[in-house]
């Protein structure tokens, strides 16, 4: 462990009690007067020094001959940096003695000085131009100049090692003294060592401009940039919780309506694997949070039954849209069209599953009496496409709102001055930025470090720009211009690229790589820190250089606030999360971090995330995407010649399922005809439409027209004939059936993301997804047609075939029987086209 110095402890005391000598300084033109420096301005201690308090002895170190004082008294002096320093100015009477002296100073009236720092050995020679003689004689006689060979190949500790002592033995041949404790071979030593680190820092700069060799995210962006391709950032975890007003997973009874709203920005807290510590923040992000945005809860929104009409029937069916539930604590005004609700069942049987899904209202909630019973329930209905999926036990089923939108991480701000301007803002960092073609004075551009990134990471979030299948991303920041109140004078904008800036715009950017301290020193009593680049991970805030962004003016005060991502650990099961005591930052914690995160509100005791969170990425691998840029730069191609080249192109964006391309010769020049299979849907939106056909254009060849025309579809109509179970009604089965085969579902066997061009309809299929429900015993016969092409035929073959730029189709929509149509009877078929 390094000791600091008795001056550093001097320097560092607090409060002020003592001084002691720094260093003595002799009159270049009379040698006899000397200038004694304190470490502590002798008139600043707590009963300022006069010059008469001072007792003063000198003697030489050998002789002990005395030296005595003619005059003694306070000078100010200005040292090399600037500063105006208070010294005591001593005459003795000569200065003629070559001798090491050994000067004591001491305190007549009282204990002002260190003891241990009064004492201090000086020359009167030490002003003088050379060791040897005060006079100077001109210009030295010249030396014989000793050439010796050099080793340029030293790269290390040993060979510069190497190199210095074939000089030593070439240079000065009667040097002996190889040994450890000689001062010769340390400076070797030392010198060796600085130039093996020299050599390394060189060869990293070397490496991060080679591709193939480069380790830091800011390196692979400057060489990936021309080719357009973008490393994934870091996402946080976001999902939703359930905040309570009670301790318990039941809601008292005779518990009163209470609304609290809760602000973006309150601090939760998960607990992941070794007793890990995950913050997470209410709202949305940033944004949310910087808007102040709150969130509405109420203490009878959560854990409310499920009404059972009767116990011989404790189920809802599949595909069921409604839901009652005890008691009238959703009637509100909160509550309406568009409310998202979370049903969940706790089962007490281990064989029965545990359900827990979110649904969107599409009416607001109705009163209704259940006169029979003699209880008050509220009636939800909701989406259809949030229909169930199975059968729903009511028996232990719950429905709760209080739903509020989380994200992993935690809001930090910093607050830094452009130039020094107090000791309470961090001045940015400032280099020289590049030099301009038309003068020979650089920019400066200022960085401040966003210092909780290097070890939680930034948080990301999808930007406005950003489309299916081109992602780009925005960092978690804001940046605002402020006065020393900290009151808002002018938000700048954070943006990704700072060549889209003009020299007016108020704008930042996100730079990877942390800058920070690298060492700091004791000057003048003052401690001096440098700062400069790190390397990953971690990154900075960087400001333009007055022709891309506007460089922003020395004593500007800015606050910059950003949220961490802990992507790392973010992903934790259900029910991890909980609430923590607020707690008061310290007043260290409070200066190093400005923004002031809202308490949780008393009125809420628990909360709970009913799912996990799994949408958390780390930083996309560098070393991976060294595989993938070679093979991205040719696969992303922004021109359209070839068939296949529109069908790449467009298949690539994710509201697009499948291409189709022709080619057709149409009197002078080839013009391109493209068909596409849009994502959950059977024909093209007009918005859809409308940005494919600008797409196409910017992609195709000059000279050689392409339109976007409709798909080819092909309806096809099912006739289907089953045997059931008596105990099912068929009704039931019919809806069942229908369900698997034509519903909005996914997994549906017709629905559209599972048809595209050419698309083989296998018998087998069909069968499984009939025979699968409940109360089907048999299947009798399946008639398909192709409408308007052919009459009905039995289904006997392996499977239905459509041609290559054909998509066949089956909505059973009956407003638009057109796209096809299913029918299902008991037993059999009747004859005829119709039934």
């Amino acid at each position: 462990m390094t000791v600091p110095g008795r001056r550093i402890l001097l320097a560092e005391q607090n409060p002020i009690e003592q001084t002691g000598i720094d260093f003595v300084a002799v009159n270049k033109t009379n040698h006899a007067e000397v200038f004694v420096y304190f470490v502590i301005d002798p008139t600043e201690v707590p009963v300022p020094l006069m010059a008469t308090d001072f007792g003063i002895e000198c003697q030489g170190v050998e002789t002990l001959d005395e030296r005595f004082v003619e005059t003694q008294g306070f000078q100010v002096h200005t040292d090399a940096q600037g500063r105006n320093r208070t010294v005591l100015a001593i005459t003795f009477d000569s200065g003629a003695s070559f001798e090491e002296q050994e000067l004591t100073v001491s305190d007549l009236a009282g204990q002002r000085l260190d003891p241990f720092s009064r004492r201090t050995r000086f020359s009167f020679k030490q002003a003088c131009p050379t060791v040897f003689d005060c006079a100077c004689y001109g210009a030295p006689e010249p030396r014989d100049l000793i050439d010796f060979p050099v080793d340029y190949l030293a790269r290390d500790f040993n060979t510069f090692n190497q190199a210095f002592s074939a000089f030593s033995a070439l240079r000065y041949p009667d040097w002996q003294m190889d040994i450890m404790p000689d001062q010769a071979l340390m400076l070797k030593e030392v010198t060796s060592g600085l130039g093996d680190e020299f050599a390394l820092i060189q060869d990293t700069y070397s490496l991060e401009t080679q591709f193939e060799y480069l380790k830091e995210r800011r390196s692979f962006e400057q060489l990936t940039r021309i080719l357009g391709y973008k490393l994934r950032p870091e996402l946080p975890a976001s999902g939703y919780v359930i905040m309570r007003h009670y301790d318990d997973i039941e809601q008292p009874g005779g518990l009163a309506s209470q609304d609290v709203e809760v602000t973006a920005g309150t601090l939760i807290y998960g607990f992941g694997d070794d007793d890990a510590v995950i913050p997470f923040e209410i709202g949305g992000g940033l944004e949310a949070i910087n808007n102040g945005t709150t969130y509405l809860t109420n203490s009878l929104w959560t854990d409310n039954p499920a009404h059972i009409a009767s116990e011989t029937c404790t189920y809802i069916r599949k595909g069921t849209r409604t839901l009652s539930v005890i008691g009238t604590g959703l009637i509100h005004p909160g509550i309406s069209a568009g409310s998202t609700l979370l049903v969940e069942t706790r089962p007490e049987a281990q064989d029965e599953p545990l359900r827990r899904f979110f649904v969107t209202l599409d009416e607001d909630p109705v009163q209704e009496t259940d006169e029979l019973i003699g209880i008050e329930t509220t009636r939800l209905h909701w989406r259809t496409e949030d229909a169930l999926l199975f059968n729903l036990n009511l028996t232990h089923c719950f429905v709760s709102a209080n739903l509020v939108p989380v994200v992993s991480g935690q809001t930090w701000c910093t607050r830094f001055s452009i130039g020094e301007v107090s000791p309470d803002y961090e001045p940015a960092i400032e280099r020289e930025g590049p030099k301009p073609l038309d003068s020979n004075d650089r920019p400066t551009l200022y960085r401040q470090p966003l210092g909780k990134t290097v070890a939680d990471g930034l948080s990301w979030t999808l930007s406005e720009q950003s489309t299916p299948w081109d992602l780009a991303y925005s960092a978690q920041v804001s940046l605002a211009e402020i006065d020393e109140d900290g009151t808002v004078l002018e938000n700048w904008r954070v943006v990704s690229d700072m060549l889209t800036q003009t020299a007016t715009d108020e704008a930042a950017t996100i730079e990877a790589g942390h800058w920070g301290p690298i060492f700091s020193y004791v000057e003048n009593g003052q401690r001096k820190v440098h700062r400069d680049y790190i390397g990953d991970p971690g990154f900075c805030l960087r400001f333009g250089d007055g022709e891309f962004g506007l460089l922003p003016a020395r004593g500007s005060l800015f606050e910059v606030r950003y949220r961490t991502a802990w992507a790392r650990v973010a992903n934790l099961p259900a029910n991890r999360l909980f609430l923590t005591a607020n707690v008061t930052p310290d007043a260290e914690e409070a200066r190093a971090n400005c923004f002031n995160a809202p308490d949780m509100p008393e009125g809420i005791l628990t909360c709970w995330n009913p799912f996990a969170f799994d949408n958390a990425l780390l930083p996309e691998n560098i070393e991976l995407a060294k595989l993938t840029v070679p093979h991205f730069h040719k696969a992303k191609k922004l021109r359209a010649v070839r068939n296949a080249d529109f069908q790449d192109l467009i298949t690539a964006r994710d509201d697009i399922d499948a291409t189709l391309a022709t080619e057709r010769w149409t009197g002078c020049w080839v013009s391109n005809f493209v068909a596409t299979d849009p994502h959950n849907h059977i024909a093209l939106s007009d918005e859809l439409r409308a940005e494919l056909q600008t797409f196409i254009e910017e992609i195709r060849l000059v000279g050689r027209p392409a339109y976007l025309t409709d798909t080819a579809l092909r309806p096809l109509d099912l006739r289907i004939a089953i045997c059931r179970d008596t105990r099912v009604p068929f009704g039931h089965i019919v809806e069942d059936i229908l369900a698997n085969l034509v519903s909005d579902q996914d997994n549906a066997l017709f629905h559209p993301n599972n048809l595209s061009f050419g698309s083989k309809i296998y018998l087998a299929d069909l069968e499984t997804r009939i025979a699968a429900q409940p109360g089907v015993t048999e299947i009798k016969a399946i008639q398909y047609r192709w409408r308007g092409e052919q009459g009905f035929s039995d289904f006997a073959q392996s499977f239905l075939e459509s041609a290559p730029d054909q998509i066949p189709v089956l909505k059973h929509d009956p407003v638009r029987p057109n796209l096809g149509s299913v029918e299902i009877f008991e037993r059999e078929i009747p004859d005829g086209e119709a039934a």
